[in-house]
């Protein structure tokens, strides 16, 4: 069962324990990602996990199964390295294709200190519809 507490958390083995250990301050920028998941239907097409101080500004994300944009990895009492991200001016549509459940066009996980989405268009988001579907949102953020 995992810790409550926020501190333990920090010291998990996929977390990392300063900021020398963390991958920060990328600009993922002008792309076109698309067709995400004919094999495997899981993948995001732009995954930021613990990391800070990231833009994710004018891409086209599109065709995929899963999420298009995802920003963060912790529940939403624990600490998180993902924090001060932008998310910005990002075209997101046809996701999910009614395939899965637990979708979104950009789906943020956990406490985010400064991190902000704006100025983002998401549509045609089609979650599975089927026993046990759930959750098909243009833009998720549990916090």
């Amino acid at each position: 069962m995992p810790s409550t507490n926020p501190a333990d958390y920090k010291v998990g083995p996929d977390f990392p324990r300063s900021d020398a250990e963390t991958c920060s301050d990328n600009t993922i920028s002008g792309n076109r990602i698309h067709d995400i998941g004919m094999a495997f239907p899981g993948p995001a097409g732009i995954r930021i996990g613990q990391s800070y101080g990231n833009t994710i500004s004018h891409n086209d994300v599109f065709n995929t199964y899963h999420i298009a944009i995802s920003v963060g990895w912790s529940w939403v009492f624990f600490s998180s390295a993902a924090h001060h991200n932008i998310i910005e001016f990002n075209n997101v549509y046809n996701i999910g294709r009614s395939l899965m459940s637990d979708i979104g066009g950009i789906y943020l996980l956990g406490q985010q200190p400064g991190t902000v989405a704006r100025n983002n268009v998401v549509h045609d988001v089609s979650r599975y519809d089927g026993q046990f579907g759930y959750v098909g949102w243009g833009f998720i953020w549990t916090r």
